[in-house]
């Protein structure tokens, strides 16, 4: 005799067959079973007719959770096949009988999920391109340059994956499933003979193409680590100008673009040895002789110069992926499958943005020790836990002692390159988002190639044992080669039906089951085996050594020698040694090369693919036997 049963049980609450597997008011009508994937999720739901148990049908809804329970004549005791909650109110309260949903999944499944994924979301960290595949996993699985950092969807830490996410509807855990591989394995010899459905929808060509495009804006500034003039001692009778003159800081350094005084000064003023000029010959003004005494000066003086340099970039990286996958009526073109742009690669892409407040409750956020955040495009760290205020504030108001107390501390952002870079695709940090956005590809490629489908019928126990993402074997004379080998993705069980039968879906690859070759000297991740090549990169500016920079030349005009030779010059003909000296003003030119800048400098990259490893689920062109 098999017995069935539904019972209110709170969702952790043990089950005891001696207390719960009894004839209550919730008395079973009818009852399916089915477990489906829904985004990328798979989930347990019983479909359940129950006679209306009345007012206590109502009293139970303070308690959603039911388990439902099953005893074959083969179990010693009953076993739980399930436990989930009403997903909604139920219908026909007022009918002899009521349906409902049981939907096998914990209270706070949102929860769970994001907490889950939170532990793969896997920041800026030091990554090494060479390092053994398993040192590097993690963080070619996830790449935040691919995400929004306020994104809070689980789904994003399985795109660099071949898995899918699972509820277990007994234990209510999370756990994950593979989507063309799983160590649980099951062979079906004895399916319904017939109920075989084959098809094989809209499979992948055997190149597919994704673009990811990367823009950001190399940028530098800073002043240079060396003085264009350090401690220099100029010589000259125009120390006055000299020191009266001195650039500002922001001023510009003639018509170096990009180029600005950070600091000038002058040091010291030293005066030098007087020089004696007279008229030598008679001058028709004034008699001969006449003597003017002036007295040049040593000026000291330094200074440093600034730089500016943004120039906007765009790389575009196109990844080839070649697949071994059957012929299945599908011309050979390239398909082109998505671009995907990255965030900004100069930017924290993991730090979240300071807010306010709550954008669900709209109530102030309560900011916790340890918190990072973006705000004013810098990153901080929370130092003492408060209240947010309406803006951004790094100090508040004690309100006991009325002193200031610094809440937020300014620390570094992690980007993803710098600021300066000229380049990223083909650097070790684009190495990484290269192999994720590999990865990527290989997901959707090989949710294309599991285009295959088989729907078997088999007998109602085997509903049990086989769960979704489990691997299968279905064996009969009716099917291509004999067999499929595939993956579960969907058991359905009508429990109380006199056929006593249990229907699996089944999904296959049509790929040539054959592994890459000639793969030395090949880069690889997730089995995937290729090579890049890439332009030259266009580098009007080395932003990244503006620091170290130094002027072109540097020159002082009409120092005190120059000055003193035209003073006594003038003299010798019976000129004014004053207004010769005067005439010759002592200059410092200065010239820096500009820092050129276009309007967008674009480069473009490429990667090819081995052929991928597709598994052979069935065999479309078996060899027919010898007659």
């Amino acid at each position: 005799m098999i017995r069935r049963g539904v019972v209110p049980l709170a969702w952790n609450a043990p089950f005891v067959a001696a207390n719960h597997a009894v004839n209550g008011p919730f008395k079973l009508e009818k009852i399916n079973r089915k477990e489906i994937r829904k985004g990328d999720v798979y989930v347990t739901v019983f479909e359940v007719t129950l006679k209306n148990p009345g007012v206590e049908w109502l009293a139970g809804l303070d308690n959603p959770y039911f388990v439902v329970w099953e005893q074959l004549p083969s179990d010693p005791a009953p076993v739980i096949l399930g436990r989930g909650r009403i997903e909604a109110m139920p219908t026909s309260l007022a009918q002899i009988e009521v349906s409902c949903e049981i939907v096998c999944v914990p209270p706070d499944e949102d929860d769970v999920l994001e907490a889950d994924a939170a532990t793969q979301r896997i920041g800026e960290v030091e990554y090494d391109p060479d390092a053994p595949a398993a040192d590097r996993e993690a963080a070619e699985v996830y790449d935040p340059v691919f995400f929004n950092p306020e994104s809070d969807d689980p789904s994003d830490v399985l795109k660099g994956t071949l898995q899918y996410y699972r509820w277990d509807p007994i234990t209510l855990a999370l756990t994950r499933v593979g989507m063309i591989e799983s160590p649980t394995s099951h062979v079906v010899e004895d399916a319904q003979l017939g109920s075989e459905n084959l098809q094989v929808d809209n499979p992948p060509r055997k190149n597919s193409l994704i673009r990811l495009h990367a823009s950001w804006t190399q940028s530098a500034s800073g002043d240079c680590s060396g003085e264009f003039l350090a401690a220099r001692d100029i010589a000259t009778f125009h120390w006055q100008q000299i020191a009266d003159g001195m650039p500002k800081p922001g001023d510009a350094i003639g018509s170096s673009d990009g180029w600005t005084i950070a600091e000038a000064e002058v040091n010291s003023i030293t005066p030098m040895s007087e020089w004696e000029f007279g008229r030598l010959t008679t001058s028709p003004f004034g008699a001969s002789n006449h003597k003017i005494t002036l007295l040049p000066k040593i000026v000291n003086v330094s200074a440093r110069a600034h730089y500016e340099y943004s120039q906007e970039r765009e790389e575009l990286l196109e990844l080839y992926l070649s697949s071994g996958i059957q012929s299945i009526m599908q011309p050979d073109r390239l398909e082109h499958i998505d671009t995907i742009p990255l965030t900004s690669l100069t930017i924290d892409n993991t730090t979240r943005e300071w807010l306010y407040e709550d954008p669900d409750t709209l109530e102030p956020i309560e900011y916790e020790i340890g918190d990072r955040r973006q705000a004013n495009g810098r990153c901080y760290v929370c130092l003492v836990a408060h209240t947010a205020t309406t803006t951004f504030r790094r100090w508040l108001t004690d309100p006991e002692t009325d002193e200031q107390v610094e809440v937020w501390d300014l620390v570094p952002k992690k980007a993803a390159i710098d600021e300066a870079s000229a380049k990223f695709f083909d650097t070790p940090r684009g190495t990484r988002t290269v192999r994720h956005g590999l990865r990527q590809l290989l997901r959707v490629y090989m949710e294309r190639a599991m285009c295959g489908s088989l729907r078997v019928t088999v007998k109602a126990w085997l509903g049990r044992d086989i769960k979704c993402g489990d691997g299968i074997t279905v064996t009969s004379p009716r099917l291509p080669g004999g067999q499929v080998v595939g993956i579960v993705t969907g058991v359905e069980w009508d429990m109380m039906a006199s056929a006593q039968n249990a229907y699996f879906d089944v999904a296959f690859a049509p790929g040539a089951g054959e592994t890459p070759t000639e793969t030395a000297g090949k880069q690889e991740t997730a089995g995937v085996y290729y090579d890049m090549s890439a332009a030259a990169v266009n580098e009007p500016v080395k932003a990244w050594a503006l620091a170290g920079s130094s002027p072109r030349f540097v020159i002082v005009e009409n120092e005190e020698p120059e000055q003193r030779f035209a003073g006594f010059a003038a003299a010798a003909i019976g000129e004014s040694p004053v207004e010769a000296i005067s005439a010759m003003p002592t200059a410092i030119r200065v010239f820096f090369d500009p820092l050129r800048q276009e309007d967008l400098i674009s480069r473009r990259l490429s990667v090819h693919t081995l052929p991928i490893f597709v598994p052979k689920g069935v065999d479309l062109q078996p060899e027919i036997p010898s007659p």
